[in-house]
């Protein structure tokens, strides 16, 4: 259901494994839910989140959920947030790799990471519950906002469009392996002047050395996430 993969440079990879569609069932939203809040204190640098070859997740297992009574039904979602919530707060870098079609649900893990890479070809990726009578939930529209602007954001939710990858690379919903690679190379402390501050903030202000230093070890971090991301 959730496969758990050790990496070089402390990189946890953690796959969606519910055949055949990667379909969020109570089960999978609180397993993976855990593996988020507990990666940090088990000593894991970055956390890389993936699927099956041409299905990232299909979303919400509808079915599955309407056979839950109120009580599991409620936990579910406080699960479901509580996952997103997980994300957005981790303390280490958080990567999706995109491997296939990643619908509703599926864009939702995506959107809470700080980095998304999406698989090449007839791959869509979207909020599309409009399109089946539904809405979206409010923290998820600000989300989508603060990634693309409020009138992108707009336009997308209110038509229910799924875009392929490359139209989610352009949009800057997902960016894709060959692009990622570049731009984690420019971010790659090897690759940066010594002389050039890589974060800025009180931390510089106060020790600038160790400033950069840490910095340094945060974009390589970064960069080595980007690259196992694009290579899945």
């Amino acid at each position: 259901m959730l496969h758990i993969t050790e990496h070089a440079h402390g990189i946890r990879e953690l796959r969606l494994a519910r055949p055949p569609v990667n379909a969020l069932d109570a089960d999978l939203i609180r397993a993976l839910r855990k593996a988020i809040e507990a990666a940090p204190a088990e000593g894991a640098q970055a956390l890389l989140i993936s699927g099956s070859p041409g299905m990232f997740s299909a979303g919400l297992d509808v079915p599955a959920l309407l056979m839950l009574d109120a009580p599991a039904l409620q936990r579910c979602f406080e699960d479901f947030f509580g996952m997103a919530a997980a994300l957005a707060q981790c303390p280490i870098p958080v990567a999706a790799a995109v491997t296939g079609h990643s619908p509703a649900g599926g864009a939702v893990i995506a959107l809470f990471c700080d980095y998304r890479v999406m698989a090449q070809g007839p791959f869509k990726i979207g909020l599309n519950e409009v399109q089946v009578g539904l809405t979206v939930p409010v923290v998820i529209r600000d989300a989508l906002a603060r990634l693309l602007g409020p009138y992108r954001a707009e336009r997308l939710l209110v038509s229910g469009a799924m875009l392929e990858s490359d139209g989610a690379a352009a949009s800057g919903h997902a960016g894709n392996p060959r692009r990622e690679s570049r731009r984690s190379d420019r971010h790659d402390p090897a690759r940066t002047p010594a002389h050039r501050p890589i974060r800025r903030g009180v931390a510089t202000r106060r020790n600038p050395g160790h400033a950069a230093r840490a910095g340094g070890q945060t974009q390589g971090r970064q960069a080595r996430l980007m690259r196992a991301a694009g290579a899945l």
